[in-house]
């Protein structure tokens, strides 16, 4: 099971645009999460209160890619 939660922006350190499209852009950075800091995506959705549904259409989707990576780590870890 995935757990989302909401994390503070002063976590992340030195974000990087790194993709932008007519809906999101893409950012990499860092999170410094107590002495461990890991590297990480975030996904910035632009005016996401003006179209709710194409919002969580989007997070689905980001959603469904995510557990490809994860997936993709687990057997390349195995």
């Amino acid at each position: 099971m995935t757990k989302f939660s909401w994390i503070p922006f002063k976590e992340f350190k030195n974000p990087t645009k790194i993709a932008e499209g007519g809906f999101s852009t893409i950012f990499k950075t860092s999170w410094l999460r107590g002495r461990t800091q890991l590297d990480v995506v975030l996904k910035l959705i632009h005016n996401s209160s003006a179209y709710p549904k194409m919002f969580i259409n989007e997070w689905i989707d980001s959603i469904e890619i995510a557990k490809q990576f994860l997936d993709a780590d687990e057997i390349m870890q195995k």
